[in-house]
């Protein structure tokens, strides 16, 4: 706590005080005496207390309202029916993101300032990082006198589950992390930031981290947001938070060594911007996109980049800072005005409706971007048979994506039977319709609300065959049910952020920094209801109106008791409940407990 204890102590009944002064030779003192207190009960004990004691007040009214000015946070509000507090809260989610060249060099002090305190960091970094970067990131810290622990932290995507969670949370223990000023570091790729970000939000409810991407598309993707996450059973990211971290910041010069394959898949996300929001993006992808996978963005010298002038080569270089700072800044003015994606109409979703599931289904795994390109490369054929992109534009993403290796085809896409569920479990997750964002031209977008088994049917069949051969042309009508809804505009997040005190992102030219400047509502109510599984009350069955399903978590002995009104309560409002049994004593409070309560979950199909 910020290097000095605050202990709160009983100042007369119903009021206190902090004691920050607290010594050994004091508690030896007390409790000593205590000792005999609590064995003979004494009329009375004289203590004198010791010179240096030191009561600081209780917190007032005044001092209350002004912690909320200051941080954004909450207040209460109190009503007299049945007893009912309103908590009224937000809670901060700013943060920087940050290109930053020569970040490990020792004459840049940007990272070690946020360990300058205690002198001390741990970090989670790729083992293959560390194979060839770690003596430069080993000889930074040395150089600031940081005594930094370095934990290996190999993630795969088939890793990224509890059971990795739990050892670095292991980890954190071991080191003894001082929660406020030793922000948790995350050097290596995508699954890597994920799993350590999620375990930052966990640990003791939240710790700062800071994310280092090394791989492109941890740069352009997985770094700059504010979702953490590890897969349960065949579901993607199902256990998650949303986060932000303290920092992020990003040096290409990483790219140097990553294979031509991770640079392949790392474009696929750029290409996704490009394809809804930026047609001079996609037009740097057609110009130079291969040069940059050769010359890993300006920065591999061998191979092609040995053969090519300095001139060219610094020519790509620039054009792959331009693309990378294109991409990351079309990210995030679509993130940051809904970090928590409470509105659902989100363009940054392309190639994510059918990827996901592509991505998983394949043993091993396929590359995520991969699996976002096939989805992409199917919805721009989607997009022209309802006419909202020429066939001239579908040629020419398809082009661009074989140009730069990105696979197109996989038989998923030509079997509406495996698509038709995934496009309802998404319809069943938010509220009630799918949201499927399609191109419209090259650097615009529409939503689809009213695909149809038999659309894709139809679909699916003609895309089979424009995949197999290409052929010059294709007509397609568009069906009478076709309704596309406009893209998000400016005006649009504006109002969004107003309603929902939601975020903005702030541009500086200095090494390319964005400032997110963002919030979230933790609204609440805290509610006293006499006879609450009473039948003719529906406080409780209103949540459950819609979809007229609950599934709740009860303990066995509450269960043992009172388990025939609780059930006959939502039979009497016809909500069908499923009620799981949770036998919760403090030993088991872990993370056994909590995948099987995740496998509740997703057996009920929430």
């Amino acid at each position: 706590q910020a290097g000095m204890h605050r202990v709160p102590i009983p100042h007369r009944i119903g009021g206190y005080r902090f004691r920050t002064d607290i010594t050994f030779d004091e508690l030896v003192d007390v409790c000593g005496e205590y000792a005999r207190v609590m064995t003979v009960r004494v009329e009375k004990l004289i203590c004198d207390a010791p010179a240096t004691l030191r009561l600081l007040p209780p917190v007032t009214d005044s001092d209350r309202k002004e912690w909320r000015l200051k941080n954004d946070d909450g207040r209460v509000e109190w009503e007299a029916c049945y007893g009912t507090w309103s908590v009224v809260a937000s809670q901060r989610m700013d943060y920087e993101v940050t290109m930053r060249p020569g970040l490990f060099d020792p004459a840049d002090d940007a990272l070690a300032q946020f360990y300058a305190k205690t002198k001390r960091c741990l970090a989670y970094v790729d083992p293959l990082v560390w194979q060839e970067y770690g003596h430069h990131i080993k000889a930074y810290f040395e150089a600031h006198n940081i005594a930094a622990r370095f934990v290996p932290c190999a993630a795969p995507e088939e890793n990224k589950n509890l059971e990795l969670l739990a050892a670095g949370a292991q980890a954190i223990v071991d080191f003894g992390l001082d929660r406020r000023h030793e922000p948790v570091l995350a050097i290596g790729g995508g699954v890597l930031m994920d799993v350590v970000s999620l375990l930052s939000s966990l640990y003791k409810r939240r710790v700062p981290f800071i994310r280092i991407p090394t791989t492109f598309l941890g740069i352009v993707d997985a770094s700059i947001g504010v979702k953490t996450g590890v897969n349960f059973g065949k579901n993607k990211n199902m256990l998650g938070t949303y986060t932000p971290p303290k920092a992020v910041y990003i040096d290409t010069a990483f790219l140097r060594t990553v294979p031509a394959l991770h640079i392949r898949n790392g474009l696929c996300e750029i290409m996704k911007m490009a394809l809804m929001r930026d047609n001079e993006l996609f037009a740097l992808l057609e110009d130079f996109g291969e040069r940059l996978i050769e010359t890993r963005f300006g920065h591999y010298t061998g191979g092609v980049g040995a053969t090519m002038p300095a001139a060219e080569l610094s020519q790509v270089w620039e054009a792959g800072q331009e693309v990378i700072r294109r991409a990351i800044h079309t990210m995030l003015e679509e993130l940051s005005y809904n970090l928590t994606e409470q509105n659902l109409y989100r363009c940054v979703d392309f190639g994510h409706i059918w990827g996901p599931t592509v991505e998983l289904s394949s043993s091993p795994p396929l590359p995520h971007g991969f699996a976002v390109n096939m989805d992409m490369a199917y919805c721009a054929y989607l997009s022209y048979t309802k006419g909202t992109m020429s066939w001239e534009e579908a040629q020419r993403v398809w082009d661009c994506m074989d140009r730069l290796g990105l696979p197109r085809k996989h038989p998923y896409f030509i079997d509406p039977a495996r698509m038709h569920p995934t496009l309802m479990k998404m319809q069943k997750t938010q509220a009630g319709m799918h949201r499927v964002p399609i191109p419209h031209r090259i650097g615009g977008y529409r939503f689809r609300t009213d695909i149809t088994f038999d659309e894709l049917v139809d679909v699916c069949g003609e895309y089979a065959r424009v995949m197999t051969v290409r052929v010059e042309k294709l007509i397609c009508d568009a069906p009478a049910t076709l309704r596309l809804l406009p893209p998000v505009t400016d005006s649009d997040r504006k109002e969004w952020r107003l309603k929902n005190d939601d975020g903005r992102v702030e541009w500086e030219a200095c090494y390319g920094t964005w400032s997110v400047v963002a919030s979230q509502r933790m609204d609440y109510e805290v509610t006293m209801r006499p006879g609450l599984f009473d039948p003719a009350d529906d406080a409780l069955a209103q949540f459950y109106a819609k979809t007229k399903r609950c599934l709740a978590y009860v303990d066995p002995l509450v269960w043992q008791e009172y388990g025939h009104h609780i059930k006959a309560y939502f039979e009497a409002h016809n909500i069908a409940a499923r009620f799981v049994p949770c036998a919760a004593p403090e030993e088991n409070k872990n993370l056994e407990l909590l995948a099987a309560g995740a496998q509740a979950i997703v057996d009920f199909g929430l």
